[in-house]
């Protein structure tokens, strides 16, 4: 579904990634840990198409992503939702309008509906109309989730998702993702800087050091 082949990413002279190659399958779950400053959020916005590598090839579904037109990448690129490590959500916005908005952007009208039933599936129904500052942490996560969840991705890229989460909410957090990912059938890959947590069942652990990944 998403594979990475010797990925390089630099800045000035900094090298941030340097043959960076992985490959993900349907509906794999995968956790990639870091240290600040690790290149972890470029790794996640390269995969999600939102930044080009400056040396390797990036695939999804099977199309190299940077061989294609402008037209069909954006395509795949709806095929991938992202989440930023700082959600934002759009504050004068109410939760079920930041959602739709994640379909308003792609041309899609009406999509109240679809609205209303990602943020029921998030356990977040009747929080349609507060304002994102009314929530709590892990009740923005859940909106930010809902907003990714409402186009209906093959691959759900979080960066650090947890990171603003205390260790009950976290493990609420994974076990949120896990049921997503057996329902819809979605990968879900995630970020974090906690390196010693202990490995989750069911999840592929990588960590990111030096600019080469490995799995632990």
């Amino acid at each position: 579904m998403l594979r990475l082949k010797e990925i390089e990413a630099w800045y000035g002279d900094r090298i941030v990634l340097n043959g960076v190659s992985l490959s993900a399958d349907e509906g794999e779950l995968m956790r990639i840990r870091g240290r600040s400053g690790s290149g972890k959020s470029t790794l996640l916005r390269i995969m999600s198409l939102l930044q080009k590598p400056n040396v390797g090839e990036v695939e999804v579904l099977g199309k190299s992503a940077w061989s294609i037109s402008e037209g069909e990448r954006e395509e795949l690129r709806g095929k991938i939702s992202y989440i930023p490590q700082f959600l934002e959500l759009i504050e004068n916005l109410t939760v079920l309008e930041n959602v739709q908005l994640a379909l308003e952007v792609r041309g899609i009208e009406n999509g109240e509906d679809r609205a209303r039933e990602a943020l029921e599936v998030l356990g977040i129904r009747g929080f349609e109309e507060r304002l994102p500052r009314e929530l709590s942490g892990g009740q923005r996560q859940r909106v930010a989730i809902a907003r990714a969840l409402v186009s209906s991705p093959k691959i759900l890229i979080a960066d650090e998702p947890t990171s603003f989460l205390d260790d009950i909410a976290s493990s609420s957090f994974y076990r949120l993702l896990e049921e997503l990912s057996s329902s819809f059938k979605m990968g879900i890959i995630v970020s974090t800087t906690e390196l010693n947590l202990p490995k989750r069942s069911g999840w592929r652990e990588m960590i990111l050091e030096k600019g080469s990944l490995r799995e632990l």
